[in-house]
């Protein structure tokens, strides 16, 4: 469980925005998910952005697989689309009315999950 913990913490590193780029990022999520049609180079380090993300979210699980963290049946891949695509989502918050979700329960969740995926 301790491990699990560890894991979750280093999750939540890989995917963070830098405090810099921080609106910068919120916005360009806002635009990628309203569909927003965007010139060569926006494109570009969107996709440059996500690659990265994506590439360094699937080294840590393979390494948490590696460890017997997290199951092997679990395709990393897989497993760090779905943080990367729910970790971009929380910039809907922001085009939300009402109670605003709070990102530290949504990692919660996601903390509660990754507890399951080791006990497996």
């Amino acid at each position: 469980m301790a491990f699990s913990f560890k894991l979750f913490g280093c999750i939540r590193e890989v995917v963070k925005d830098e405090e810099e780029d921080k609106e910068w990022l919120r916005m360009l999520r806002i635009q990628a998910l309203s569909a927003t049609s965007f010139d060569d180079e926006t494109s570009g380090q969107m996709r440059q952005i996500g690659r990265q993300l994506q590439d360094a979210l699937t080294s840590l699980f393979r390494a948490a697989q590696h460890q017997g963290v997290v199951s092997e049946a679990i395709q990393a891949e897989s497993l760090s689309f779905i943080v990367l695509s729910t970790r971009i989502g929380f910039s809907l918050v922001d085009a939300l009315d009402g109670q605003p979700v709070d990102d530290n329960e949504i990692w919660g969740m996601y903390q509660a999950a990754f507890e399951l995926l080791a006990k497996s």
